[in-house]
């Protein structure tokens, strides 16, 4: 959108300070998409940074679907270092190192490409615009090439401070903004939406189940001891989170299988009770209607078709045969580790 205005009488010097246009970009149409496992794989990265190293960087791997979402599914930690002078260096051959180990890792299928780049922080700084400009102008070490809509590349920005009770993850792009005859950039702010599966959320439900059973397993271990003590006195044991999550250590893994199942269903049906209150009241007139909410609550009732009793039994018998098979397989995998284990002992 271009904006004109007239110029003052003034001197021929005057004149020439004036800008000869102003002109405002639209709002970036992408928007982005972020999986958990993007989110997990920065967090465990900040944990394991090294000694002195405030941010952490990395590269962002992803897709371009339904024409404007940038689906970002992966991504890898670029390791680097900053000179005596404050200059960035980006070690190219552990970045084309990993870049070709993920592109093995999708096969023959559709392989992620290079969509942007993340840091680990809670403002923008000289750092920011070097990584930026590096994954820009050094395309061919970089993996990211411009392509409509995708024209650069995406800046995931996670901090990881904490500072505001809340993890706060902003994605930004890099666009041009002709204020005057030298043109200038900024970073705009892109719409972003943590996409989760049913997958995707059961998993991190369970993870969630287990560091609280850790939690209380500690506290059972510590007595009466306050919470701080006993987090920082007990070291974690997976085993006695399980026994507490479980309480049948002994089939392990089954009984929190189960116990996961039935948790989401107990939520589910508190949920649909919740709904359920919710439109009686505002039929008896108690809760003025929200159009919003009522198209979500049509759209979440359409979006599967009404199966029969014996057909959703039936699934989930299968779902919870898959899950002891893969329990099964497990076990022996772990027994095949220790038995390894001790043959190398015995030899070596």
């Amino acid at each position: 959108m271009n904006r004109s205005f007239s110029r003052s009488v003034g001197t021929s010097s005057q004149q020439q300070n004036v800008p000869k246009y102003f002109d405002i970009l639209p709002y970036p149409p992408l928007k982005v998409r972020v999986h958990p496992v993007v989110i997990l794989t920065i967090l465990d990265a900040n944990l394991r940074r090294e000694d002195g190293q405030m941010n952490v960087i990395g590269t962002l791997l992803g897709t371009v679907s339904e024409g404007n979402v940038v689906d970002i599914s992966d991504c890898f930690v670029d390791r680097h270092s900053l000179t005596d002078e404050g200059l960035l260096q980006i070690i190219k051959d552990h970045h084309e190192t990993m870049y070709e180990l993920k592109q093995q890792v999708c096969g023959s299928g559709a392989k992620d490409i290079v969509v942007g780049w993340f840091c680990t922080g809670s403002e923008m700084t000289e750092l920011t615009c070097a990584v930026h400009g590096w994954f820009k102008q050094f395309s061919s070490v970089s993996k990211f090439h411009p392509q409509p809509p995708l024209t650069e590349p995406i800046h995931l920005m996670v901090n990881t401070a904490m500072d505001r009770d809340n993890l706060s993850i902003k994605a930004y792009m890099q666009v041009p903004m002709n204020m005057a005859k030298d043109a200038c950039f900024q970073f705009q702010e892109l719409p972003l939406e943590l996409f989760t599966s049913s997958s995707d959320r059961a998993g991190l439900s369970l993870l969630l189940k287990v560091r609280e059973a850790n939690w209380k397993w500690r506290q059972q271990q510590e007595g009466s001891n306050s919470r701080a003590g006993a987090l920082a006195g007990t070291p974690f044991s997976s085993a006695g989170a399980v026994a507490a999550l479980s309480d049948t250590p002994a089939v392990a893994g089954v009984p929190v299988i189960k116990q996961g199942l039935g948790a989401a269903l107990e939520k589910l049906a508190d949920q649909l009770a919740r709904c359920g209150v919710y439109v009686q009241d505002v039929l008896d007139g108690k809760e003025k209607a929200d159009p919003e909410i009522g198209r979500f609550l049509s759209k979440a009732l359409c979006v599967e078709a009404v199966q029969e009793l014996e057909i959703f039994e039936q699934m989930c018998q299968n779902a919870l045969q898959d899950n002891l098979m893969v329990v099964h397989l497990t076990s022996l995998a772990r027994l095949q580790f220790a038995v390894a284990e001790k043959l190398n002992t015995s030899f070596f």
